[in-house]
């Protein structure tokens, strides 16, 4: 496995979520209903994050169209 930077690791997981994002969003339904949708990814949220930083680190990812979003609380 190839080593990389800091800066390197992340070009390579923002090109790659970039991709993944563009071949499978999903702008509307069957029905023409705008639904703005990213199914194929997901995001697990650390939960010793304060409520602000998982607030805005839910807004951020629903913001791209992801559903798929969860943190390890168990609340």
């Amino acid at each position: 496995m190839a080593a990389y930077s800091w800066q390197e690791a992340f070009d390579r997981i923002a090109k790659l979520m970039k991709a993944d994002r563009d071949a499978n969003f999903i702008k509307t339904n069957p029905s023409r209903t705008t639904v703005n949708r990213w199914l194929t990814t997901g995001m697990l949220c650390a939960s010793a994050s304060s409520n602000e930083t998982g607030f805005v680190t839910q807004k951020f990812w629903r913001a791209l169209g992801m559903l798929a979003v969860d943190n390890q609380a168990s609340v």
